[in-house]
């Protein structure tokens, strides 16, 4: 499977799970919509972790998103550095 990086995940913001995220995608909008699914990689452990967007919200040039699966900082936390990919056969919604 091969994999298209939409961004990193630079920090946490509050203690709902919501997370910084420096973007490199173009098309934040279609990629971050509600209930996409999206993968956590590491790309040094090839940890890879599927998770689906609960909301976004782009402010002052990076985006902001909450995951279902991670909707608390303590759950968040570990995936500080991680990037953000979707899968490059899968058509965004």
């Amino acid at each position: 499977m091969k994999y298209l990086s939409l961004g990193v995940i630079l920090k946490t913001r509050g203690l709902k799970g919501e997370v910084k995220v420096k973007s490199s995608t173009d098309f934040a909008l279609l990629r971050y919509k509600k209930n996409n699914k999206v993968y956590l990689y590491n790309e040094k452990t090839q940890d890879l972790k599927e998770v689906h967007i609960l909301s976004y919200s782009p402010i002052n040039g990076f985006d902001y998103l909450v995951f279902k699966e991670l909707n608390d900082i303590n759950l968040v936390t570990p995936f500080i550095g991680y990037q953000i990919v979707v899968n490059k056969e899968e058509k965004p919604k």
